[in-house]
């Protein structure tokens, strides 16, 4: 159950591994990933300590290129969402959309947009902090069409969950084309 584990077991158990969540190996990899996801809800939050490499180890599972790996990692992180309070969540997920693998950006992008909404109504500050800035870095130099499709739908729960006029206005603060493009971009998807 959540709670009953030690940070030290906690930490020694996933530094042995994470790393086989991306062995050159694929059977490994997929067995470290089915075997992840099988622990996460037993673990909850008690992961937050390893979140910092779990959840690259897990988008680089799935930007993988080998699609039993991806099919486990996507599993994996539907686990680690399902597990893990997502105020923990957000900082790296924003993280990894903002340098992680190209590969696994839409689905990565996909799951920020329910995390953006899960944690707006509570902690409105690390939407503004963490997935704004992911968002709209995407935004700037993205321009592979699933990719921009993807963060169009998180900009618009970002423009759901902010309002536009302080979208606009964090967008501003970034750079005046950071503005244009997010004006641009939610009047195209609204009209």
């Amino acid at each position: 159950a959540p709670g009953s584990f030690t940070e030290a077991a906690v930490m020694a158990t996933f530094d042995a591994l994470v790393p086989r969540l991306g062995d050159g190996n694929s059977k490994v990899s997929v067995q470290a990933l089915n075997t992840l996801s099988a622990m996460l809800p037993s673990l909850g939050d008690d992961v937050a300590p390893v979140l910092s490499t779990l959840v690259p180890a897990l988008a680089g599972g799935i930007g993988s290129t080998n699609d039993k790996v991806r099919l486990a990692a996507v599993d994996a992180s539907d686990r680690l969402l399902e597990s893990v309070s997502a105020p923990l969540l957000v900082p790296h997920m924003s993280h990894c959309v903002s340098h992680g693998v190209l590969r696994a950006k839409p689905v990565l992008l996909h799951k920020l947009v329910g995390l953006t909404e899960a944690v707006h109504p509570t902690r409105p500050q690390l939407v503004t902090k963490h997935v704004l800035p992911a968002a709209l870095t995407t935004l700037m130099n993205e321009s592979r069409g699933e990719v921009r499709a993807a963060n169009l739908k998180l900009l618009t729960a970002l423009s759901n969950c902010l309002g536009r006029d302080e979208l606009l206005g964090h967008a501003g603060a970034v750079s005046a084309a950071a503005a244009g493009k997010v004006e641009d971009t939610l009047f195209s998807f609204s009209s």
